[in-house]
């Protein structure tokens, strides 16, 4: 049976990712070779694909990406991304075939509290998982910049993010404070 084709509208703000086959551990999540690669190429593939990407998430089996795609292009970035991750990831480790379990994933953040709501779920991964205790110590996430912690990467469109916070100087504060929110739900086990 064929593949459904999946819709893409430059209008629209997605939560995309994918994990990798049999859920086995293709990145570190931490600073690391790994990662440093698989989060150049999701550089590359914004630049190439005219991406915005406002908040991002890298962890040991599987990334995700909340972004749009002002281009209509998002099936052809992501499978430039995770081709490109794995081309480089078998070289280097002497393997074949596949390293994603499946296309990817994707859903629509279709709300005005939708894309927030997902940054902050992004950002709050690797505590849900139990890899650390807060966002700040997972470098391998945009929280740290856009929380103005670090210089912000090129390819990061933290102002667009803020922007949903109602932007301004005190936009960064109304960020920090919701991902903070999140964290205590996190940890009562409710979020």
């Amino acid at each position: 049976m064929p593949r459904s084709t999946r819709s893409s509208s430059p209008e629209l703000i997605y939560h995309v990712g994918s994990r990798a086959v049999d859920k086995r551990q293709i990145l570190c999540g931490r600073v690391s070779r790994d990662t440093e690669t698989f989060v150049g190429l999701v550089a590359r593939t914004v630049e190439l694909f005219g991406w915005r990407l406002y908040a991002y998430c890298v962890m040991p089996n599987h990334f995700h990406l909340l972004l749009d795609t002002p281009h209509s292009n998002l099936s052809a970035g992501m499978q430039w991304l995770k081709s490109g991750y794995a081309r480089w990831f078998n070289s280097k480790v002497g393997r074949e075939g596949a390293l994603w379990e499946r296309r990817f994933w994707d859903r629509i953040a279709d709300d005005d509290a939708g894309p927030m709501s997902i940054a902050r779920y992004v950002i709050l991964n690797p505590v849900r998982a139990g890899l650390v205790r807060s966002p700040e110590a997972w470098e391998a996430s945009s929280y740290l910049a856009t929380a103005g912690a670090v210089d912000a990467a090129s390819f990061l469109d933290v102002e667009g993010l803020l922007e949903l916070y109602g932007g301004g100087p005190r936009a960064r504060v109304r960020f920090v404070e919701h991902v903070g929110e999140g964290l205590v739900l996190t940890r009562l086990g409710s979020d």
